[in-house]
């Protein structure tokens, strides 16, 4: 195979992997990916950014590798997700697979999700889940099972979250914090 035909390879195997996260269709709720046989294209070392109408960053999407399947589907590996504002990194997800259903614009990440973010007041938290949405077509992370979020001042357990891709929001359904009083 030629550099050049490599190449081309490469190019349409990113092309694919953007039509995968930029599928059309609304979210149902299904999170069933259809894997009947092998995949058809398979890419290896995933970089995609997703940015705005003014080309601004929104999010970053890291994977080890993606598999394509007939229909639409895919299943991704040791995957990194940054919500992104401007260059500012608020949110940082790390997961050890994922799946996107056939005809959806969300990923779903498998548990553990480990990450990062930040408090309006600019401290940094640890976050900790098991499944968490990445949602092209709302900008935003979310899920409905159990979370811990952890900071030197606070700490909190919540029921399930929502958070913008840039950082400006952070809801969190029945939290549970903690403060440390200092002296």
């Amino acid at each position: 195979m030629s550099k050049l035909t490599a190449i081309g390879l490469a190019v349409l195997l990113v092309i694919v992997a953007a039509a995968v996260w930029q599928s059309g269709g609304t979210p149902d709720g299904a999170a069933e990916v259809a894997t009947n046989g092998a995949p058809r294209y398979r890419i290896e070392k995933l970089r995609a950014l997703r940015t705005d109408e003014k080309g601004l960053p929104l999010v970053r999407l890291t994977a080890d590798t993606a598999n394509y399947f007939d229909g639409g589907a895919a299943d991704l590996s040791n995957i990194e997700t940054t919500g992104l504002s401007g260059e500012a990194a608020p949110w940082s997800l790390k997961s050890p697979s994922g799946t996107v259903a056939a005809g959806e614009k969300r990923m779903l990440l498998h548990k553990p999700v480990d990450g990062t973010g930040r408090w309006a007041s600019g401290e940094g938290f640890v976050f900790a889940g098991n499944a968490v949405w990445v949602d092209d077509a709302k900008r935003q992370f979310y899920s409905t099972q159990p979370i811990t979020i952890t900071s030197p001042t606070r700490n909190a357990k919540a029921k399930g979250f929502t958070a913008s891709f840039d950082g400006k929001t952070l809801k969190m359904t029945q939290p549970e914090l903690s403060y440390v009083l200092g002296d």
